[in-house]
């Protein structure tokens, strides 16, 4: 709202434009005196230089020094050195898979091949392979903010599968001194060529690292133009630039500040180490001599060593040194390890391996937006700016060779899984997520660092004693079951809809220590399937806590009987093993007698002279149908129905010629 004074007005009543003009100006420079607190200029902000200048300029006059600075620290300073190979570690680790991806199986397992030889020869210096590659390249993007891959052609003679090496090159060996405009509209930015329209188009490299102290009569001063073609310029873009920056750049002067506080501190504490106290007191013959510290010997002191006790002339005491303490050292450098932290982006967790203040929630907490920083970095620098790149390189150059039909094929990249913080509680958000239709196995096969292909395309069945026929249904339908999983058919309705089919053969099997017995060949198969990927041991005979060397055993049921029924109801004439859950109570004619039966009742009532109508509550339909369901499961698992002699449960199983109780381990007699 527009303020308006008693002047206005009185000029308004003569002259109205002129007070309209008033008004307008005053608002227009109180427009101009907000603005935000960030631009204000004042004596709190009198040393703040901020330029705007552009990103290439800037990099131009600090990146070398940037560099040589970030290498020093990783050398000398255990925090930056930890900082760069927890990043290494995350964004790389075991290394990014490739795999081909055409649609043509036949195809794709043929590249793939080519691509696993080719990539174990892959390094021109002849000592790593492409996954090694990619952690040192890596590394130098974080540690020197960016580096060159130099792709190498080589002869049909040099026996490669693939005529292609790869050279990994410094990004010093990038002539940043070279700069200017080209007669074809073209320029050169920091040693890189751009065309006209923008594009890169040479770079223009030293023959041998400008800081190499050999220096040899074949050495270049000068750079040659390479192809842009011929070469990958991994960094990390943070705004229009040409070249990259060191990723602790933020914190180089944090870094360096606590090493020497850490010096100085260090030194302070041994100097009052040294010194453990002073002797005053000599003979008075010695008074007026000049002051001077000895020792027990009589020697001057001018260097103090630990334990020292020194004597000083003319004293008559001796005095202890007493170090200072300073309190609040450890919370003073957590804090500046924080800071550190958060200038590589890290937790400060990762970085000093202190898991102190930390809980299960709080780290995963923040491991959560680490592994969204790192997943961006695989998918948003290194694999389009590396490792497409060199894909390309090599199936331009199989092609070129002969051994592949195409130049271009498409691939899928895997990065590395990240480690669970608790593997069971991630293993079951997987297992919910791919039970409620959210993600397919496929997909959860791949975020363990897998190939989905790979692991589906194992299940199969291999008969050899059945027929020709059989072999082949069987066989196929393995792959068509291989087939619904990779298109996202969730592997729990194929677990319900094919467990306990029934044909022969049947019987005892082997091959898992949890399953026993199978009623066909299918149900073993996917009772496997279910407890090794879903979790469902409730379809295994054993579970994977009785198959610990030093498990017990704890009864079937045991103390499951209910409280009230256990009080009330007086026990059965026989004292020995009861086998079912029947038991007898006590009624009277025309009363309603109520039987205690795991929770349901069931009603007697007089419907006429002598005859008794019984009425089943549908709770207790459902306790029977589900005491069926555990016969019957009973009956798979292969329990024969005598008891243990040992611990007393119904758990025996065929072992032979013997049996064997699941429960305890003892036998009937048979090893």
């Amino acid at each position: 709202m527009r303020r308006v004074t008693w002047l206005d007005r009185a000029i308004g009543s003569v002259a109205p434009r002129a007070a309209l003009r008033r008004v307008q100006a005053r608002e227009s420079f109180d427009a101009l005196a907000r603005g935000y607190d960030g631009a204000a200029k004042g004596r709190r902000t009198d040393g703040w230089r901020a330029a705007g200048t552009s990103a290439d300029s800037e990099i131009a006059v600090a990146g070398g020094l940037l560099r040589d600075r970030m290498r020093d620290l990783v050398r000398n300073n255990p925090h930056a050195a930890k900082a760069v190979s927890v990043l290494v570690n995350n964004i790389i680790g075991s290394g990014i898979i490739a795999r081909a991806a055409s649609g043509n199986d036949k195809l794709d397992a043929q590249v793939n091949a080519l691509w696993e030889a080719w990539s174990v020869r892959c390094d021109a210096d002849g000592q790593l392979d492409f996954l090694g590659l990619q952690t040192l390249a890596c590394r130098q993007m974080i540690e020197a903010g960016e580096v060159l891959l130099r792709r190498r052609p080589r002869r049909a003679s040099d026996g490669l599968d693939v005529p292609l090496q790869l050279q990994l090159l410094e990004a010093d060996m990038l002539d940043a001194g070279r700069n200017g405009d080209l007669a074809d509209g073209g320029r050169v930015v920091q040693g890189i060529e751009f065309s006209s329209l923008g594009q890169r188009r040479a770079f223009w490299l030293f023959a041998q690292h400008p800081g190499d102290s050999v220096v040899t009569t074949r050495r270049r001063l000068d750079s040659l133009a390479i192809p842009a073609a011929d070469i990958v310029h991994l960094y990390e873009k943070q705004r229009a630039q040409v070249r990259g920056v060191p990723w602790g750049t933020p914190v180089m002067r944090a870094l360096r500040d606590l090493d020497d506080w850490t010096q100085a501190e260090l030194v302070r504490k041994k100097t009052e180490a040294c010194v453990v106290g002073i002797v005053l007191g000599a003979d008075e013959a010695e008074q007026g001599i000049a002051p001077s510290v000895v020792d027990a010997d009589g020697n001057r002191v001018e260097q103090f060593e630990p334990g020292l006790i020194a004597y000083a002339r003319g004293g008559k005491d001796i005095r202890f040194n007493q170090p200072a303490t300073t309190a609040g050292v450890a919370e003073w450098l957590r804090a500046q390890l924080h800071i550190v932290a958060a200038g590589f982006r890290m937790p400060y967790e990762l970085l000093t391996g202190d898991l102190s203040q930390v809980n299960y929630s709080s780290i995963r907490a923040g491991l959560v937006e680490f592994r969204r920083l790192i997943d961006a970095v695989q998918w948003q620098i290194v694999i389009p700016m590396l490792c497409q790149p060199t894909w390309d390189w090599f199936t331009e150059q199989a092609w070129a060779a002969g051994k592949l039909p195409q130049p271009r094929i498409p691939v899928e990249w895997s990065p590395p899984r990240f480690e669970a913080v608790d593997p069971l509680k991630d293993a079951m958000a997987d297992l919910l997520a791919m039970r409620s239709g959210t993600m397919t196995l496929a997909q959860a096969i791949a975020r363990q660092g897998h190939n989905p292909d790979a692991v589906l395309a194992e299940i199969f069945v291999d008969m050899h004693k059945e027929g020709a026929a059989f072999r082949s249904l069987m066989n196929n339908f393995a792959i068509a079951i291989s087939i619904g999983l990779q298109y996202g058919v969730p592997l729990e309705e194929y677990v319900e809809a094919f467990t306990f089919t029934r044909f022969e053969p049947a019987g005892l099997v082997q091959g898992n220590d949890a399953i026993k017995s199978a009623t066909s060949i299918i149900d073993y198969i996917f009772r496997e399937l279910a407890v090794s990927y879903l979790g469902r041991n409730d379809l295994a005979h054993i579970q994977p806590d009785d198959l610990k060397p030093d498990s017990l055993g704890g009864g079937n049921d045991e103390g499951d009987l209910p409280g009230a029924a256990e009080g009330a109801i007086p026990p059965a004439a026989s004292q020995g093993y009861v086998r079912s859950k029947l038991m007898v109570i006590k009624g009277a004619k025309g009363a309603v007698a109520t039987a205690v039966m795991s929770g349901p009742a069931m009603a007697v009532t007089p419907a006429a002279q002598g005859v008794y109508a019984l009425s089943v509550d549908t709770e207790v339909v459902t306790a029977v149908d589900t005491r069926l369901d555990q016969i019957r499961e009973a009956r798979m698992k292969g329990y024969e129905g005598d008891p243990c002699g040992e611990c007393g449960n119904f758990t025996l199983v065929r072992n032979g010629t013997c049996l064997k109780c699941n429960t305890c381990g003892s036998t009937t007699g048979c090893s």
